[in-house]
């Protein structure tokens, strides 16, 4: 009876774990699909795209996300850096250096680097695969694993999974689903990153 309640709490502390480690756009869940699904393509031989983000590549993350050096409030959550999500039992002395700030979004950017690894089954350029690790970054994996984006790449269809990139322009403000022209902003400079 012990060992069983000693398994359940360890199994509820690597869950919580794996929920930190997504975020607030990605839950456990989606943290250990992406880590199985690399686990099991690299059983098989290799990641679907064995790529890492390249330093220009964070840096244009960090140009759309933008810093902070103090605490603010982000989407109903406190975040400091480039948009890093302040996780129950994380704490910050404000202000942080940017290079504090760039060492966070280098670990926030991780789950969305496995996204990319793990979802994309067609070669891809640096650029290629440091604008499809902005956009995941931001629009979250699950949103990414279910996207006509994804789809249309896994096709071959380069083009259209450029094109598809500007559909993801809008986010909910007061119960609506509005254009926000900031995400218009970012999605151009992924879409023209990614075309590059």
């Amino acid at each position: 009876m012990r060992s069983g309640i000693i398994f359940t709490l360890l199994l509820i502390g690597f869950y919580l774990y794996l929920d930190r480690l997504g975020g607030s756009k990605n839950s456990a869940l989606a943290v250990v699909d992406v880590n199985a699904r690399l686990a099991l393509s690299t059983l098989n031989g290799a990641p679907n795209v064995n790529m890492t983000l390249s330093s220009s590549g964070l840096s244009a993350i960090a140009q759309r996300e933008t810093f902070s050096a103090y605490i603010y409030q982000d989407a109903g959550h406190q975040a400091i850096g480039f948009g890093h999500d302040i996780l129950v039992g994380e704490s910050f002395s404000p202000p942080i250096t940017i290079e504090e700030g760039y060492t966070l979004l280098a670990s926030d950017a991780a789950i969305a680097v496995r996204a990319v690894q793990g979802y994309v089954q067609v070669p891809l350029n640096q650029n290629q695969f440091d604008a499809l690790v902005s956009f995941v970054f931001n629009v979250g994996v699950n949103a990414f694993r279910n996207s006509t984006l994804l789809q249309l790449l896994n096709q071959g269809d380069y083009q259209g999974a450029a094109a598809q990139m500007t559909v993801w322009d809008k986010a909910h403000i007061n119960g609506q689903l509005v254009v926000v022209l900031a995400l218009v902003d970012r999605r151009i400079g992924e879409q023209q990153q990614f075309l590059a």
